[in-house]
């Protein structure tokens, strides 16, 4: 289900219809890139019904790292609850999200709410979405003496956890949503622009269902946020630039899309078709 705004529709909706159910996507990117932004609008809109792009369901939120931003979400929750006025209000927002926060910050913690998750579905509450916000927080655990790294344990429960989550989302028709920082590039390889890529390695990457990167630049004078599909089963590879509003995530312009794994013939729009499109306007 994709995200949307009184403005325009939304980077979700545009990177070929939004995030899919009974499947773990990742949203990874450097700090202030706009992920938690994203996982705050994804609760809300999850909340109303199909015909408004919604799940009509509620969402589980773990913070594993620091409190959201209550002040942000406020602001969002006015937003959106005056413009779907008969749908939402704020009682309808309160009863329908549930925030955890982890106080411990390991992975035991995060297993029972987890656990605690599987128990609310089991007595059919209706919820259609998990966020855990941050994994790369949980596993700060892990790190020793001498910041060496028990790679084995690490892994153990990344499996662990992944392999819960993906049983859930499958049984229960869910939207699960990882958050994920990133890491410097030992190698030096650029990975979508940047010498930072998404933490964690490869045994992780592997056992996800799509990635999706968020970028945070300067562009005359101004900063620019990007959000790239970088593998998915079921989006084309695409890369998007957004805003971040009062109301929200605006989409601002897509950058490129290339064949998505269902269709093969959808064609590639370079980043200067943006460029193209306002010099029309202009006219």
């Amino acid at each position: 289900f994709p995200a949307s705004t009184s403005r325009s529709s939304t980077s979700l909706a545009k990177l070929s219809g939004g995030l899919r159910t009974r499947m773990v996507t990742e949203i990874s990117g450097e700090s202030g890139t706009g992920k938690t932004q994203i996982c705050m609008q994804l609760m809300l809109q999850a909340l109303l019904p199909p015909s408004k792009r919604g799940l009509q369901g509620g969402s589980y939120y773990i913070s594993t790292h620091k409190s959201m931003s209550e002040v942000r979400f406020d602001e969002l929750k006015e937003s959106y609850c005056t413009r779907y006025a008969k749908i939402l209000t704020p009682k309808i927002v309160e009863s329908g999200i549930t925030i955890a926060h982890l106080t411990d910050k390991n992975k035991d913690e995060l297993m029972l709410y987890v656990d605690d998750l599987k128990r609310k579905l089991e007595a059919k509450e209706n919820i259609r979405v998990l966020i855990i916000d941050s994994i790369t927080a949980v596993c700060y655990s892990f790190v020793g003496e001498a910041n060496t790294i028990d790679h084995f344990e690490r892994a153990k429960f990344l499996l662990a956890l992944v392999n819960m989550v993906k049983k859930l989302a499958h049984q229960y028709k869910l939207v699960v949503v990882i958050i994920n920082n990133t890491v410097g590039d030992v190698d030096k390889t650029p990975y979508s622009g940047q010498v930072n890529i998404p933490a964690l390695g490869t045994l992780w990457a592997n056992s996800i269902n799509q990635r999706l990167f968020l970028s945070r630049y300067h562009r005359r004078d101004s900063i620019k946020r990007s959000m790239e599909v970088v593998f998915s089963p079921l989006l084309a590879q695409s890369k998007v630039e957004f805003g971040i509003a009062p109301e929200g995530v605006v989409e601002s312009c897509l950058l490129y899309t290339s064949p998505s794994p269902r269709d093969l013939s959808t064609s590639r729009m370079p980043s200067s078709a943006c460029k193209k499109k306002k010099k029309k306007k202009k006219k």
